[in-house]
């Protein structure tokens, strides 16, 4: 049975222990330090280590990394854009 889960993302890399097969459906940022997202997980399945980083339009982007969704956090008189890319280059 599928379900939906939530993990958070800091600045820099992080890991998490996600079902195998979780497939990301959402990506939200609720402030300027933090990206959200939302994966539809089959909670019985094992687990495998991913990792997530965000980047600012205009920032680099490393090789090794795949687009997973763009959220815009309104900002003062404009908008911040942050795009949450996945780690796979060891995949």
């Amino acid at each position: 049975m599928s379900t939906i889960w939530k993990w958070s993302v800091g600045h820099g890399f992080s890991e998490f222990d996600m079902p195998v097969g979780a497939k990301i459906i959402y990506v939200n940022s609720p402030n300027l330090d933090t990206c959200e997202f939302w994966a539809e997980v089959n909670a019985t399945a094992p687990t495998e280590k991913r990792s997530f980083q965000f980047y600012g339009t205009g920032q680099p982007i490393p090789k090794g990394m795949r687009h997973v969704g763009t959220t815009v956090f309104p900002h003062q008189m404009s908008q911040i854009v942050w795009h949450l890319y996945e780690c796979v280059k060891f995949a």
